[in-house]
């Protein structure tokens, strides 16, 4: 009787770590698989976001090409900073709906503002 016992309980004790392991070989081959999966759908999105931006380099050429040579350093007035002091575009394109063109502006404190939205850019005043 005993030795029954034994050996059922060595049988159940052999059989809960062949199913432990098992588990864990499959386990590990379910993660393998993720990982994989993960690693094809990362390379599709870094595809996918290096045409997007080959696209809007294309699309910023085009957009400066409006013959000007542009100058992006230099202004006396109060351009915002990345803008073209003989045309006011900005270097980069903004984000939103409307992309600035910058127009000299001379009031009591000199700056700039936006033909299209009317937005407005004062430099702040440095300090001497």
């Amino acid at each position: 009787m005993r030795q029954t016992f034994l050996l059922l309980i060595i049988a159940i004790i052999v059989v809960s770590l062949l199913v432990g392991a098992i588990y864990m070989v499959l386990r590990s081959l379910l993660d393998v698989v993720e990982d994989w999966q993960t690693a094809r759908e990362l390379k599709e999105l870094k595809t996918e976001v290096s045409e997007q931006q080959q696209a809007q380099d294309q699309e910023h050429e085009i957009r400066l090409q409006n013959d000007c040579e542009h100058q992006w350093e230099g202004s006396l007035v109060g351009f915002p900073p990345g803008v073209c002091v003989r045309c006011g575009l900005e270097k980069t394109r903004p984000r939103g709906a409307c992309d600035h063109v910058w127009r000299v502006e001379m009031k009591e404190v000199p700056g700039a503002v936006c033909e299209t939205c009317g937005k407005q850019y004062h430099r702040a005043p440095s300090a001497i």
